[in-house]
């Protein structure tokens, strides 16, 4: 898993897993993350 981190402001806005990036929503402008509908996985029974 690479890690990617701002060589600026030091945020980490993403990393690349195999062929999957995930995104840190928190680093995306105009975006209320804490607006956002939030579902629970459990993992277990996943």
């Amino acid at each position: 898993m690479d890690h990617v981190f701002c060589r600026t402001c030091g945020i980490y806005p993403f990393h690349e897993w195999k062929s999957t990036y995930r995104v840190n929503l928190g680093c995306i402008d105009d975006l209320d993350v804490l607006a956002l509908e939030i579902g629970l996985i459990d993992g277990r029974s996943f």
